[in-house]
């Protein structure tokens, strides 16, 4: 399956296949994700800063969830983008945590794309596609859920998974957004 094939599958389908995938083929489908963010128009300073995450890509094997210090290390890289070059939550979601097939998304671009109804109906994942009656969680961080406009990532009663959620989808699904209950 390529990234095309899997950005057509609801949000809960695309976390289930990409646990099943090898760590090569995981990493496969971000450096390919990557080439095409790198293809847009950045400046000179920012093509720099993308290429730490360019080598972060290249190195980091797949196959286990991130270190709380690698979270922490791509975080301050992001952090660092966000203070330089004015990067959003947006470029965040749809660029590092999203294997959709827009490089980077715009605030404008990506409500557009993920309409609020839509997003509650995408985040959500029903029991049919997580495996039986398991209510699978489908969040890590807040602001996954607050650009949706449903809460914050925060209701536990949910089934916690590896993979699938935050940075690069290799970390592990730990809630579900808070207004869908």
């Amino acid at each position: 399956m390529n990234r095309s094939e899997l950005a057509i599958l609801s949000s809960g389908k695309q976390r289930a296949a990409f646990r099943t995938f090898t760590p090569q083929k995981r990493k496969q489908l971000w450096l390919d994700k990557f080439k095409q963010i790198k293809s847009l128009n950045f400046s000179k300073k920012e093509v720099n800063h993308l290429k730490i995450m360019e080598e972060f890509l290249k190195k980091y094997d797949f196959s286990k969830e991130l270190t709380k210090k690698q979270e922490e290390y791509l975080t301050s890289w992001f952090e660092e983008g966000k203070l330089n070059f004015k990067w959003t939550p947006y470029f965040l979601i749809s660029g590092f945590a999203k294997l959709n097939e827009d490089a980077v998304l715009s605030k404008k671009e990506f409500k557009s794309k993920f309409p609020e109804v839509s997003m509650r109906d995408d985040l959500t994942t029903p029991p049919d596609e997580g495996g039986g009656d398991i209510d699978y969680c489908d969040c890590r961080w807040d602001i996954t859920c607050q650009l949706a406009g449903l809460g914050d990532c925060s209701n536990t009663s949910c089934e916690g998974t590896t993979f699938g959620c935050g940075w690069l989808g290799m970390q592990s699904c730990t809630s579900d957004c808070s207004s869908l209950y």
